[in-house]
């Protein structure tokens, strides 16, 4: 499962960014974010678990910074990170993920991978 996060992030082969996720989730919880968008109920459908599991797992990624609700009020659906810049800003950003450690795997992941190829992108669009 933490490969279609990651190729839905833009780096399907990332060394470093499996270790962000494997850091923020385990496997039960990347098996739930990779199969959102959905509403709670749809989610638990589709991985086979319990509806009020899958709510708790969601509320925890939520609160890691992982994923998000369509409805902050209702929270009854969700999606994944859109892109690498949310789920870095957003992760960095929570009080639940403030570690040293984590930010460590970031910063190496951008210095080995995203800086460059965020370059790159930006050198080819002009920008």
């Amino acid at each position: 499962m933490y490969e279609k996060l990651m190729q839905n992030l833009g780096f399907p082969d990332s060394e470093y960014l499996r270790k962000i996720l494997e850091y923020l989730m385990d496997d039960v919880e990347a098996r739930i974010a990779a199969s959102l968008p959905g509403s709670i109920d749809e989610v638990a459908e589709r991985v086979g678990m319990d509806r009020e599991e899958v709510r708790a797992i969601l509320e925890g990624l939520f609160d890691k910074g992982v994923v998000f609700p369509k409805d902050f009020q209702k929270r009854d659906y969700f999606r994944f990170a859109r892109n690498i810049i949310q789920l870095h800003d957003v992760t960095m950003a929570t009080q639940k993920m403030r570690d040293p450690d984590f930010a460590k795997l970031w910063k190496e992941f951008g210095d080995r991978e995203c800086n460059q190829r965020i370059g790159q992108f930006l050198g080819a669009t002009g920008m």
